[in-house]
């Protein structure tokens, strides 16, 4: 069994803004680690769509984002596809969660 993977990888990312709706979307700006992503760009935009546990992944990152005490909000761990469906976002700091969505998310 094959999971889905994003194009950029952002283990040792910097995680420096995330919006999270107007709908039931989440945005994560990321200025990545050039050791992990040396052919790739120097940031990605990742938004996820169609988020079912919205509240959840809502609270968690206006959490982040209070506990801003660094030029970023924190490191990213990782994202990663546990299983069609549910995506981790797992932060240094702040911990993981998992967000919920039928949709691929979109890397700009």
């Amino acid at each position: 069994m094959t999971f889905r993977r994003l194009t950029c990888n952002c283990h040792d990312g910097r995680l420096v803004a995330c919006k999270v709706g107007p709908q039931r979307e989440a945005t994560l700006e990321i200025d990545l680690d050039p050791v992990w992503n040396p052919d790739g760009p120097p940031a990605v935009s990742v938004r996820f769509g169609a988020i079912s546990n919205f509240e959840e992944v809502r609270e968690f990152f206006e959490r982040v984002q209070q506990s801003r005490q660094h030029e970023a909000l924190d490191e990213v761990v990782g994202i990663v596809c546990r299983e069609k469906g549910e995506w981790i976002v797992d932060l240094a700091r702040a911990g993981a969660v998992t967000i919920a969505t039928p949709k691929m998310p979109q890397e700009q």
